[in-house]
């Protein structure tokens, strides 16, 4: 394919995504974070059992519930 067709197919085909706003990738590394205390909690849940598992979930789902309020317009 010659380079001028090649940039005109890019220019008609291609989409272009933006960057992260540095609030969107604030949000980003949160539910980063907030995976990794799930899986943190499914370890604990073998170790430790369910009653303590149970009151770490509840903060995981409040701090996830104020991430997504974020993310709402």
């Amino acid at each position: 394919m010659k380079p001028s067709a090649y940039l005109r197919h890019l220019g008609i085909h291609n989409i272009i995504n933006t960057r992260l706003t540095l609030e969107e990738w604030e949000i980003a590394r949160n539910l980063i974070g907030m995976a990794n205390n799930l899986n943190q909690f499914i370890k604990c849940c073998h170790v430790e059992g369910i009653p303590l598992a149970a009151f770490r979930f509840h903060s995981l789902t409040t701090s996830l519930d104020e991430i997504l309020k974020k993310l709402k317009p």
